[in-house]
């Protein structure tokens, strides 16, 4: 220990011994750091489960449930065929195949960096929803985000990958 002692007699006392230790492990955070692939990729698969409740859910996982069909594309679903009649967001079942990992999917891992979602165009209009076209506007239906729970979890991943600890 080396005490500090300024001229009022009031101190500060600095424990030198766990520098190094601390500094080792600094290092070693730092070092983990440079590379976060695997642990991105726990997030990357945490992800894509949250957004497939989401889907599920019709948007209620993340707090704001669809608005439901409009009775015209209910309509166009009968005359289709389309054997989800009622089902949001579902026609042929691609965009949802593609939110849980099928055709179309994005699912990337950097060494800094995971995405996911879908890169199908029609995912474009759904999360943000659309107005005007041919066929009118498009309510705003939200398909992926990170719930609280999906924030958590991949936290906790990243500080366990970091500091060693493993999982």
């Amino acid at each position: 220990m080396s005490p500090f002692t300024n001229g009022a007699g009031l101190g500060i006392e600095v424990d030198m011994q766990g520098l190094s230790a601390s500094v080792a492990m600094l290092r070693e955070i730092a070092e983990r750091g440079l590379d976060m692939r695997p642990a991105l990729e726990e997030v990357k698969e945490v992800l894509v489960e949250g957004n497939k409740r989401q889907f599920s859910s019709h948007g209620s996982y993340l707090g704001e449930p669809w608005p439901p069909l409009s009775p015209e594309t209910q309509a166009r679903k009968a005359r289709e065929g389309v054997p989800s009649l009622m089902d949001i967001l579902v026609s042929g079942g691609d965009l949802q195949a593609s939110i849980a990992g099928g055709k179309g999917r994005v699912a990337r891992v950097t060494r800094s960096s995971v995405r996911v979602g879908t890169k199908l165009f029609k995912g474009r209009f759904a999360q943000s929803g659309a107005s005007g076209g041919r066929r009118g506007a498009e309510p705003k239906r939200s398909i992926i985000g990170i719930g609280e729970a999906e924030h958590t979890a991949s936290e906790r991943i990243l500080v366990s990958y970091l500091t060693g600890r493993g999982r």
